[in-house]
């Protein structure tokens, strides 16, 4: 048994060595392709990404049906490295672009894109109700820390849940900025934040006006039953017009996507004015890619858009909008 055992082994290890010293160029080939694709660039590739439908992603109870559909646009980013960096200079369809140089940390810039995508829920929720005249009541205020600027003076973390400042309670932007601008420069604030934890921040000054040099936002819960069905990877505040536009659609009796495929992008805010996003030249094309009817873009955007479209020659329809009923009346003309 033991003598079948070594030849067996013998002959493994004889086709073993056989294939090595036959593929050897071959295997080096690989592991030198594997090792260079695996060096860091200080770049990163920009292209064209598609659409989300988000019927099943944003659920109205008892809401109305729409025989069209609503659909965010993204944009695709792709692994930088020395095959791609080369690549991108053939393919029209990818840009390069170099890193910024930024000392914030992966985990921070996660966060911060996952409660601004939160704000594009509770802004969308408000402005949909509002302009579908039913009534709508805020349940809860939360005020979070998204961003901290180096100059800060603080033990703040991004994420962090702002409760009280000085013992005055906290449940809008603006009750944060009134202890601010009625304090004096150098004074420090004491900050009572997620679950009791004591922290601080000093009050500087910036153009002239007292600042604590921190970015705020305020997110919102209603008395009203709006799922959201959003992935982790999900985040950010470009698609707050869209998903406003979604939940308005099932709050009203008239179907006014009218069976169009309708796409776009743009942050909304509490009062339904549509904001400005980056990559609008990606996110059309996406859209055009899969057959979209419609794409709907901020008043700011627009002439990139229309140039994008009339150099490309797209058949889409492309909507400027300052404000959520803008977007309305025009469906409602069609």
């Amino acid at each position: 048994t033991n003598i079948k055992r070594d030849k067996m082994i013998s002959k493994l290890y004889s086709k073993i060595k056989n294939f090595l010293k036959d593929n050897i160029i071959y295997i080096l080939l690989v592991l030198i392709t594997i090792t260079i694709s695996n060096i860091p660039m200080p770049y990163h590739i920009e292209t064209y990404g598609g659409l989300i439908n988000i019927k099943n992603k944003v659920i109205v109870d008892n809401g109305y049906e729409s025989m069209g559909s609503y659909n965010l646009t993204y944009v695709s980013e792709i692994k930088s490295n020395i095959f791609t960096v080369l690549l991108s200079k053939f393919n029209k369809d990818w840009d390069l672009y170099k890193n910024e140089n930024t000392k914030e940390k992966a985990s921070d810039l996660n966060l911060r894109g996952e409660l601004l995508l939160y704000n594009s829920f509770s802004n969308a929720t408000y402005v949909a109700y509002t302009y579908a005249k039913e009534k709508i009541n805020i349940v809860s205020s939360s005020v979070y820390v998204i961003y901290i600027d180096k100059d800060a003076s603080t033990n703040l973390k991004v994420g962090d849940k702002i409760n009280s400042v000085n013992g005055f309670d906290i449940s809008s932007l603006s009750d944060y900025l009134n202890v601010v601008e009625n304090s004096k420069k150098g004074d420090k604030l004491k900050l009572i934040v997620n679950d009791n934890e004591e922290k601080y921040i000093v009050v500087s000054e910036y153009n002239g006006k007292k600042n604590t040099l921190i970015a705020l936002i305020c997110n919102n819960s209603y008395d009203k039953n709006v799922t959201f069905n959003f992935n982790k990877n999900e985040s950010g505040p470009s698609g707050g017009f869209i998903i406003a536009l979604s939940i308005y659609d099932k709050l009203v009796p008239t179907d006014i996507s009218c069976g169009y495929k309708i796409s776009g992008t743009g942050t909304i805010d509490i009062n339904g004015l549509v904001g400005e996003i980056d990559g609008v030249k990606y996110k059309l094309k996406g859209a055009v890619k899969n057959k979209a009817d419609i794409f709907f873009v901020p008043v700011n955007n627009y002439n990139e858009a229309i140039k994008e479209k009339n150099e490309n020659n797209y058949d889409i329809d492309i909507v400027k909008i300052y404000k959520f009923s803008d977007a309305i009346k025009y469906l409602e003309s069609k």
